[in-house]
């Protein structure tokens, strides 16, 4: 039977619940399953990012509940998971893993720190979000190296020659660059003295 309840969370609002029979699991907890003995447009509605409800009478009869935000469930479960990309402490108001950090799967688990000398945005859900912070160069996800000295790269790159020299010092991308003579300058990126001018 479908009705419509005030839900407690950032703001009220108005969902639509699925009232069913649920079935006891065979366990220590009386956790019921969701998703039994239902239509197949409610079973539809009561699947993914569905949890059921606790209760310790012998009425054996629950109710479906949506999960928080950010969070979703798989079918007949207990319990809703934080998305990847989210986390919570003690299950509870699912975050955002914070800039520099990745979180690839579903559940409670912490967000992982970026591999050294790279960055990621918020909310990242793979290691490979992580990419090379200015200055340094390697693949996405891994220990990024430092350009060579008087240099820096533009972009995030594997490859050392993403290393140009900075403004006022000349040399092969890639390689240690060299100050231009007194009393001239040179763009970032020159490869020649006669670019210092």
């Amino acid at each position: 039977m479908a009705l419509s309840v005030l839900m407690a969370g950032e703001a009220l609002v108005v969902v639509r619940l699925v009232l069913i029979t649920l079935k006891p699991v065979t366990g220590s907890f009386r956790i019921y399953e969701c998703g039994t003995h239902l239509s197949d447009e409610d079973l539809t509605l009561a699947s993914l990012s569905l949890h059921s409800a606790l209760f310790t009478d012998t009425t054996a009869t629950g109710a479906c509940v949506p999960c928080q935000a950010n969070s979703q469930s798989q079918p007949g479960a207990s319990v809703c998971g934080c998305n990847a990309g989210y986390t919570a402490e003690n299950g509870w108001l699912c975050k955002a893993c914070p800039v520099n950090y990745f979180k690839p799967e579903i559940g409670f688990m912490s967000c992982t720190l970026c591999p050294a000398n790279t960055a990621s945005p918020a909310a990242s859900v793979i290691e490979t979000s992580c990419r090379c912070k200015s200055g340094y160069f390697g693949l996405d996800g891994e220990v990024c190296g430092l350009c060579p000295a008087n240099s820096r790269s533009l972009t995030p790159s594997a490859d050392i020659t993403s290393c140009v020299c900075n403004a006022n010092y000349y040399g092969v991308n890639g390689n240690i660059c060299t100050v231009c003579p007194a009393n001239s300058q040179s763009v970032v990126g020159n490869v020649n003295i006669s670019g210092c001018t």
